[in-house]
């Protein structure tokens, strides 16, 4: 069981970078189906898309403290069974200029700190780093909780353009089910920057 969510984590660690996914060596020799994903996320405002085997649960999150910067939540849960479920949750937040310049990869490094220490993760992996070339900042926090660490995996990512930021919570709990792991992979894989460029917000107007 712990085998299998540590190659299922190290498997998902390459989200954002499908051309490095092969889903088959996660499997053996076994073919690896992935679901269709019949919903993409892909709000003009938000630099990034996401897809889901569903449309799931969707919320404006905009604050009148941010003016017209938009944000919206994201949430997809798939029960199967009584124990085994894949919880997914999402925000993008469109950012100005101002507040992307303040967002480095120490700050993100204190944020993955927080969220490991307010969800009691035992860590596999924590990283952040910086992409000029795509002008994005990336952090990743993933393991397990710490109380049932051979049921599950828990990964949290933070993604930082120069017009959003997206951050995504997954989370597979209860006992090993192929297609519970598929669900998960084929989100992850679909996750990634839009083509083309979105204009930055110059300022939040009150």
């Amino acid at each position: 069981m712990i085998g299998h969510y540590l190659r299922l984590l190290s498997f998902c660690l390459f989200l954002g970078a499908p051309s490095l996914l092969h889903a088959d060596s996660l499997n053996g020799e076994q073919s690896y189906l992935l679901p269709d994903l019949n919903y993409l996320y892909e709000e003009t405002f938000c630099a990034f898309q996401i897809g889901f085997p569903s449309e799931p649960t969707i919320e404006d999150i905009s604050s009148p403290e941010t003016g017209d910067l938009k944000a919206t939540s994201l949430s997809f849960l798939k029960v199967f069974g009584i124990d085994k479920s894949v919880r997914i949750t999402a925000n993008c937040k469109e950012i100005t200029k101002d507040i992307r310049n303040l967002i480095s990869e120490d700050s993100i490094d204190k944020d993955l700190a927080t969220i490991e220490q307010k969800e009691g993760i035992k860590r596999h992996s924590k990283t952040s780093k910086a992409l000029p070339e795509e002008r994005l900042r990336i952090g990743t926090l993933a393991g397990s909780r710490e109380d049932t660490p051979d049921q599950g995996i828990y990964i949290y990512q933070v993604w930082v353009s120069d017009t959003s930021v997206f951050t995504l919570e997954a989370e597979v709990t209860g006992p090993e089910y192929p297609e519970a792991d598929k669900i998960l992979v084929a989100v992850l894989q679909s996750f990634k920057k839009k083509e083309g460029t979105i204009t930055p917000a110059e300022s939040v107007q009150p």
